[in-house]
């Protein structure tokens, strides 16, 4: 079998197919290194607001664990999302999605209150933008670390059940807390994999010779 194909490669047709496979190969392994790096240096709206700490979260406390007062936070949440959506989904900063959310907290806090009559809860709300704690929290597959962050706080009754977060800026919550940002997706080829862990062993081996 070698020699059978050491002997096609001694053919002018073959010398041509086998130069012809060698250049579609070349080509496409630097055509997925360029996808890589390119891939490796663009970062999500998201990933890039976590890495400056330049989010807007919305919080809300529910009034306690009961399954109708849980039930009730979530109403809650759409009615007030669904009042500042147009809103803050154009907001180009965290400082300007604070500010809409500041001249807009009135309307956050009368859809908080309308909707929970709806739901018959009479407690007190309040609403307020300040810094608040949160806890590690996962959102399209990016940790946003535990600390304290700038928020919209609603706090229904006496604020003592399960807590409900999300990010308003960039607009994560306005498309479901679980969502994937549309430039989040990215595809990797197996060559561009194999690039990526050469690079890491690379990398590896260049921190273990350093002084």
């Amino acid at each position: 079998m070698r020699r059978s194909l050491w002997a096609f490669a001694q053919q002018p047709l073959g010398r041509r197919l086998l130069l012809r496979a060698l250049l579609v190969f070349l080509a496409f392994s630097l055509l997925s290194l360029a996808l890589y790096y390119l891939g490796a240096g663009h970062k999500t709206a998201l990933a890039a607001a976590i890495e400056k700490g330049d989010l807007l979260r919305l919080h809300i406390l529910a009034n306690d664990d009961s399954p109708y007062a849980q039930e009730t936070k979530l109403y809650v949440r759409d009615r007030v999302l669904e009042a500042l959506s147009p809103m803050l989904s154009a907001a180009k900063s965290e400082g300007e999605a604070e500010t809409l959310a500041l001249q807009n907290l009135d309307l956050a806090l009368g859809a908080a209150r309308a909707a929970a009559l709806e739901r018959g809860f009479e407690g007190e709300i309040s609403a307020a933008i300040g810094t608040f704690p949160f806890p590690d929290k996962t959102y399209a597959g990016h940790l946003v670390p535990a600390g304290e962050y700038r928020a919209l706080r609603i706090v229904l009754g006496e604020g003592k059940g399960r807590n409900w977060w999300c990010v308003m800026y960039p607009p994560l919550c306005f498309v479901g807390e679980e969502a994937v940002e549309p430039d989040a997706v990215r595809f990797e080829s197996a060559i561009a994999g194999w690039f990526k862990k050469c690079k890491q062993k690379w990398d590896e081996k260049g921190r273990e010779t350093a002084p």
